[in-house]
């Protein structure tokens, strides 16, 4: 006898497959032939006694037709009786399968969730993209599909690689999961059209619908035969109204699109909700449950993730980009890097992004104050707690040069395991009235405290000098004052092997494209996936 093929999708070959195989896997599990026999010996001797009794019968008309009523019905009754025995068997065997495909279906959701992440939507740049236009990440899709009319489901799984989406469909065979399908989904050379999946549904499967980027209005159909996807016919797709058509003929309700990005923020959140329910409804499987699967050094990139896909949603992907002095600058996100301020072997995230202050000034020709935005860049710092990321520092500046407060940089003081973060900055109302500070901070016990100080108060030529808040003169001033580098722009020079000096704008423009280069590079070290929207 030949071996069940699972493949296989000849509806009659199946069927009589089955068939074979349900008859012997039901021999081996409850068998129902000694119950059989005593039935039919019941009926038997039932029917033997009842024509010992024919004489008598005939001579009652009544009683003979009660008689054969009451054969009739314990007849049906042992039928009944049969049919639901087998019928219990079979749902029995049936709930089982299904049980177990969607046990060993959430297990291959979950390594695509640790691979990819949980599916979630993203923002897209409108300038680009189009208002209210958003993409879904992670694990995009998950939904049980048949592929070849067999009446038992496939896996069908969609996901987003470093910004590529790719269409998989999974047979289940054997207790086990096997890769029937990978490529590309489909997509077109026009950005703001995204990426999306489609499928034709004859009779009672479904069929994959395969386009090329440069050809996506014609459309080949795919059908699983043997264990394989083959060729099947071809349709055309047009896109602006999605509508598919066969022959000439246009046919709407038999094919169905899915978008996996471009597509509008409200039917991102519908998708992210519906995928989110199909998942758990694999096993059982949670959210919070597939979370947990997750080590620590996963669970600590996603949520550092989180954090930075916020700032981009606010703040724009890192980029080089030019003002109206023709200067350079890096906008957005400018700066991401891991770094271990305290020497716990647990590596905080810092960010600085670029941000505008509301300022005014007082216009001598109009006699008005007029009111305009001044770039500036803010610092954020979050530490990982074991459960979640929390924000430990934010200041809405970072180091600015005395004379030039076009020019923004971050300084870090390197330690043999720690690293403390410096700061210069300036309240001035002019050159001859100011306040300098120069701080050192070290990051202790979740908390950044100064352990360094040195103020210069300037009211028109008076001067006072502070160190760590105290207040001293000026020969000690100008020993310890200038203790941080740049400080009142006393050097213009760093030593590299103490200090880490990052230049956003005005200075070092020759280093901006390392610096977002090395940007770019940490935010994929938290998720691979991730691709600047305008460098693409």
């Amino acid at each position: 006898m030949s071996k069940y093929n699972y493949f296989d999708d000849e509806i009659e070959e199946v069927n009589e497959k089955r068939q074979q195989k349900s008859k012997k896997g039901t021999k081996s599990k409850i068998n129902l032939s000694p119950i059989i026999n005593k039935l039919k010996k019941i009926e038997v001797t039932a029917v033997e006694e009842a024509e010992e009794d024919v004489e008598v019968i005939d001579k009652f008309p009544l009683l003979r037709h009660e008689v054969i009523k009451g054969l009739w019905i314990f007849g049906i009754i042992v039928l009944i009786i049969i049919v639901a025995i087998s019928f219990s068997v079979s749902l029995g065997h049936k709930n089982k399968k299904a049980e177990q495909f969607d046990k060993d279906a959430g297990n291959v959701c979950i390594n695509y969730i640790k691979k990819y992440g949980a599916v979630k939507w993203e923002s897209l740049d409108e300038t680009k993209f189009g208002e209210n236009k958003a993409k879904l990440t992670g694990l995009c899709y998950a939904r049980q599909m048949d592929f070849n009319g067999d009446k038992s489901d496939e896996l069908m799984i969609c996901y987003n690689d470093n910004n590529v989406y790719y269409l998989e469909v999974w047979g289940y065979h054997g207790g086990k999961f096997v890769q029937l399908y990978k490529e590309e989904a489909n997509s077109s050379k026009k950005a703001d059209e995204g990426y999306w999946v489609a499928f034709y549904r004859k009779g009672d499967r479904y069929l994959i619908c395969k386009s090329e980027k440069s050809e996506p209005s014609e459309v080949t159909l795919y059908a699983l035969h043997h264990g394989k996807f083959k060729k099947s016919g071809n349709a055309t797709y047009d896109i602006g109204s999605d509508t598919y058509s066969i022959g000439g003929k246009d046919i709407k309700d038999k094919f169905e699109t899915i978008e996996l990005s471009c597509m509008r923020k409200s039917k991102a959140e519908v998708t992210v909700d519906l995928v989110s329910s199909n998942i758990d409804a694999f096993g059982n499987i949670s959210s919070q449950a597939i979370t947990n699967t997750l080590n620590e050094k996963e669970r600590k990139a996603n949520a550092y993730y989180e954090v930075v896909k916020k700032r981009i949603e606010k703040y724009g992907d890192p980029a080089i980009k030019t003002d109206d002095d023709n200067e350079k600058y890096i906008d957005g996100l400018a700066y991401v890097r891991q770094i271990d301020f305290d020497g716990d072997g647990n590596e905080e995230l810092c960010m600085v992004y670029r941000t505008y202050k509301s300022m005014s000034k007082y216009d001598d020709y109009s006699g008005d104050y007029i009111y305009y935005d001044k770039p500036q860049y803010s610092l954020d710092i979050y530490k990982w707690d074991g459960s979640s990321a929390k924000r430990i520092l934010n200041k809405e500046c970072v180091s600015v040069y005395f004379d030039d407060d076009t020019v923004f940089y971050l300084l870090l003081k390197k330690g043999k395991k720690t690293t403390n973060l410096c700061t210069n900055n300036y309240d001035m109302e002019n050159k001859y009235s100011f306040t300098a500070n120069s701080r050192e901070y070290k990051l202790k016990g979740g908390v950044f405290t100064p352990i360094y100080s040195a103020k210069e108060v300037n009211d028109y030529g008076y001067k006072s000098y502070y160190i760590n808040d105290k207040r001293v003169y000026g020969n000690e001033w100008e020993e310890k004052g200038y203790n941080i580098p740049l400080f009142l722009n006393d050097d213009d020079s760093v030593n590299s092997s103490k200090y880490d000096l990052v230049y956003f704008s005005g200075k070092n423009s020759s280093d901006f494209e390392q610096t977002l280069n090395d940007t770019i590079d940490e935010i994929q070290k938290l998720n691979k996936e991730y691709t600047p929207e305008n460098n693409d």
